[in-house]
């Protein structure tokens, strides 16, 4: 399976290691970016806890701006 992900997952001039844990955790990530149940990639990624599945994922700092600009009350006008 190395081989499969590191074929289709280069492009010109990348200098990137893509490996198939890289393209897991990357897919998990969207998903849950794009609102998929956090319970249903639990199930996808095999993980008997939900905690494990929380660690998995990381916000971005894109994601952490969002939810300041959101929430923040300074930031509502």
């Amino acid at each position: 399976m190395g081989d499969l992900v590191k074929r289709h997952a280069g492009w010109p001039g990348s200098k990137k290691h893509v490996t198939p844990h890289v393209w897991r955790h990357t897919c998990a990530t969207h998903l849950v970016k794009n609102n998929a149940n956090l319970r249903h990639v639990q199930d996808l990624l095999g993980h008997g806890s939900l905690a494990t599945t929380e660690r998995y994922l990381r916000l971005t700092i894109a994601d952490l701006k969002e939810a300041h600009a959101r929430f923040h009350p300074r930031e509502k006008a």
